[in-house]
């Protein structure tokens, strides 16, 4: 092979491929499509169409006015393609982890609806609803999304369901038995 001639993809952009496809699925499965995971992937998009310009102009650049100098763009594109690498591999993430959220989030209120007939039936025995929902007398096994942050109030008329959306910052599900309905903050 003569030295003048390309080698791609060189060794050093397989390693970091990766390494971004590494760090792109730990990124998934813990920022789950939140305002983390986007901003993650706004500034892997931020570091990479920059690289991707340098890379086109200067491989043109090279080949038209100085094709001696191909050696040193083999060096220029393993120190770009990192940056390619990564952003490749982080935004199908940031779609998997919004689907993730979204599965995680309807788990969440269906077990939340399925408290429904327990609290209901408390409500039948005593005349209102417990004041905590371990009074229910019922083994609680909740969904991921539920464990650390869910709340529950009795009211007068019924009743409160809350739970923190964990992959965004500010935000999350409140179910009132009184109008039946779930809505989402932020």
């Amino acid at each position: 092979m003569d030295s003048t001639e390309r080698r791609f993809p060189p060794a050093s952009a397989i390693a970091v491929t990766f390494a971004a496809g590494f760090f792109a699925a730990c990124a998934t499965v813990y920022l789950l499509g939140g305002f983390g995971h986007f901003l993650l992937s706004a500034v892997a998009l931020t570091i990479a169409v920059p690289a991707v310009l340098i890379l086109s102009v200067t491989t043109i650049l090279v080949d038209r006015f100085a094709p001696a100098r191909r050696r040193a763009m083999n060096s220029l594109l393993n120190f770009v393609s990192w940056p390619i690498a990564f952003t490749a591999a982080q935004i199908p993430g940031l779609f998997v982890g919004l689907s993730i959220t979204s599965w995680q989030v309807t788990q969440a209120k269906q077990w939340c609806d399925g408290l429904a007939p327990e609290l209901e039936a408390f409500r039948a025995r005593t005349g209102e609803y417990p004041s905590e929902l371990e009074k229910l007398g019922i083994g609680l096994r909740p969904p991921k999304m539920c464990r650390q942050s869910l709340l529950y109030q009795a009211t007068p008329m019924g009743y409160a369901l809350d739970f923190a959306d964990e992959a965004s910052w500010l935000s999350g599900y409140a179910y009132s038995s009184e109008r039946g309905t779930w809505s989402h903050y932020d």
